[in-house]
């Protein structure tokens, strides 16, 4: 679930306008305040529906006390122009039955745009889930995301962008027997908006599960961002097809393989990972 790249993150604002500005402060400000406050609560076990290998969110939260542990590995071939592995840690843990917070931790092992292949650890980013609407017989789930990435890796060996990004999503998820399907929808406040912000982003997904077996779940998804000004060639869009196999209340493997489209078509990889549910 790779999301490094200076355009990555969810948000909404016009350039310019101190408006952007205060929201941005108030929410970084309202973000770190919830989580030191729920930094406490990391304890309890019990069994929810793992997001991996999904880049796309569903309207799911842990629920109050459970606590999980995302783990795997995200590789990338560009062409000719080099490969990248990035090992990604993700602790999960419901502070209520309605919101969640957590971190997404990459340690990069080279990346295709930085061929001197500097290990490190790379930006953090901080996560906070809320479902606002549980799904219903007519209705799906909505869940409002939040996302703070922090520019703590280092940029002059490539393992940073040196933006701190802010990032808000709406997403929607509704069962139909045993296929589910998750819609996102997002924006991107891209660095620092007192200099510029032709970097912020609208960031989308779709994607769906299918259930085969008691244990095993096909999964695919199309996700990309948008800016206004770039050229049909410049659009990033990726495709992801996988699977996830329950090997108990525990533990859940995936494996998925993904490509690049449109101007990202010289892209593929895949992923591989375990969500652990303590």
């Amino acid at each position: 679930m790779s999301r490094e790249s200076k355009k990555s993150g969810q948000g909404s604002g016009v350039r310019g306008q101190p408006a952007n500005r205060h929201l941005t402060s108030r929410v970084l400000s309202t973000f770190a305040a919830a989580l030191i406050a729920h930094c406490s609560l990391l304890i309890a076990p019990s069994y929810v529906q793992a997001a991996r290998p999904l880049v796309t969110e569903d309207a799911v939260v842990a629920g109050k006390g459970i606590t999980q542990l995302e783990a795997g590995i995200d590789y990338t071939k560009v062409g000719n122009k080099g490969e990248g592995t990035t090992f990604i840690v993700s602790p999960i843990h419901g502070a209520t039955e309605d919101t969640e917070f957590s971190l997404i931790l990459p340690y990069i092992f080279g990346r295709p745009d930085t061929p001197s292949g500097v290990d490190g650890w790379g930006d953090i980013s901080f996560i906070m889930k809320h479902l606002v609407i549980a799904e219903g017989d007519k209705i799906p789930a909505l869940l409002l995301r939040m996302a703070l990435k922090l520019p703590t890796g280092d940029e002059e060996k490539g393992l940073g962008t040196g933006d701190t990004n802010v990032g808000f999503s709406g997403v929607l998820t509704k069962g139909f027997g045993p296929a589910t399907v998750h819609l996102n929808l997002g924006y991107t406040f891209v660095g620092d908006q007192d200099e510029d912000s032709d970097n912020n982003e609208v960031n989308y997904g779709v994607a769906g599960e299918y259930i085969i077996g008691k244990k095993t779940r096909v999964v695919g998804e199309i996700y990309g961002l948008y800016h206004p000004e770039y050229k049909a060639k410049e659009i990033e869009r990726r495709a992801l097809l996988g699977l996830t196999y329950r090997l108990d209340d525990t533990f859940t493997i995936d494996l998925a393989g993904k490509r690049g489209l449109e101007g990202a078509s010289d892209e593929y990889g895949f992923i591989g990972g375990v969500t652990i549910t303590f």
